[in-house]
C-alpha cells in the first residue's frame, strides 16, 4: 500500500517593481518570508521584460519608477498571458496618483500584514508550467 502525500500547492508568484533598492529588497524578503515567490525589478522596462519570464500572479508596484509610473507599467502589461492582481504602493496622496487599473492601493508606509492580506485575499496561484 503506497503512501501518497498531499500535492504540493504552487506558491503565488509576485513581481515587485520598486526603484529604491532598499525598499525593493525589504519587500521581496517580506514576501518570501510570508511564503510567496518574489522577484524585484527597478524600472518600467525591466518589469515589462520580466512579466513573460516570471509569469507573476501579482504585480506590486511603487508609483514612481525609473522610466515612468506604475500607471505606465500597467498600460504595457499586455505581455502577461493572464490577468494579474495589481497592487499599487504610493507615498503620494490618493488624489495625486492614477490608480486606474489597480486592484488595491496601499499608502506608504505599509505594514507587512496589509500587503500580505491584499495578496492572499485576491491572488490565486496559476497552474504550474
Amino acid at each position: 500500500m503506497g503512501t501518497a502525500g498531499p500535492k504540493e500547492q504552487r506558491k503565488i508568484v509576485v513581481l515587485v517593481a520598486e526603484d529604491d533598492a532598499d525598499n525593493r529588497a525589504v519587500l521581496v524578503l517580506m514576501l518570501e518570508v510570508a511564503g510567496f515567490l518574489a522577484e524585484g525589478v527597478t524600472s518600467v522596462a525591466e518589469a515589462h521584460e520580466a512579466i513573460p519570464r516570471v509569469r507573476p500572479d501579482v504585480l506590486v508596484a511603487d508609483y514612481s519608477l525609473e522610466g515612468g509610473t506604475a500607471a505606465d507599467l500597467l498600460k504595457g502589461c499586455a505581455a502577461a498571458d493572464r490577468p494579474l492582481v495589481c497592487i499599487l504602493l504610493t507615498g503620494f496622496a490618493p488624489e495625486n496618483v492614477d490608480a486606474a487599473g489597480f486592484d488595491v492601493t496601499l499608502t506608504k508606509p505599509i505594514t507587512p500584514s496589509a500587503l500580505v492580506e491584499a495578496i492572499r485575499t485576491r491572488a490565486v496561484p496559476s497552474a504550474a508550467t
